[in-house]
């Protein structure tokens, strides 16, 4: 796998590449990064708040309502996404 880890976790020490550009994107920017952390707060457990983050990131597709290639790619790309690792990115930092 393209920029895979020497321990087999994937993606630069993630789960895939799908999770570690979403956790580095929202963390890159401090406007998101405060978001972000703010959401994953409100809840108590990772599974919440992992539903509560995918259901903003589907939110914010600005391709949703649109019928292309791209907006189907897009699609499959964020359903790769393993989602309680982000919330544990989030919370742990």
């Amino acid at each position: 796998m393209h920029g895979q880890s020497d321990n087999n976790r994937g993606y630069n020490g993630w789960s895939n590449f799908e999770t570690w550009a979403t956790g580095l994107w929202l963390g890159n920017d401090p406007g998101s990064d405060e978001f972000i952390r703010a959401l994953v707060g409100k809840y108590e457990t990772n599974h919440e708040a992992a539903q509560a983050l995918k259901d903003h990131i589907e939110e914010m597709n600005p391709l949703e309502d649109q019928a292309s290639l791209y907006t189907d790619l897009l699609r499959a790309a964020i359903g790769e996404i393993n989602w309680i690792e982000v919330v544990e990115h989030f919370r742990e930092e």
